[in-house]
């Protein structure tokens, strides 16, 4: 009879089992892959830049345009 106060003996583990490791192509391909999405993040944010910079530009082009056109029409109504 085992006495009130103690706690039993925990079981021994079984063997310890292996742990499964990827194949080493299956590491290379992870590797590859978050190499390329890093990239394309890179590339977005890139262009996304240039694109908003750009269409900034554009608005400064065409104000300067549409001011031009003013000048022009201006000088047109003066020479009459």
């Amino acid at each position: 009879m085992s006495n009130p106060g103690q706690v039993p003996a925990a079981a021994t583990p079984a063997a310890a089992k292996p742990t499964a490791q990827p194949p080493a192509s299956q590491i290379v391909t992870a590797a590859i892959l978050a190499l390329l999405a890093f990239f394309f993040v890179v590339g977005a944010v890139l262009a996304g830049s240039v694109y908003v910079r750009d269409g900034e530009d554009l608005q400064r082009a065409q104000s300067t345009y549409n001011q031009a056109e003013r000048d022009l029409q201006e000088a047109k109504d003066a020479g009459k």
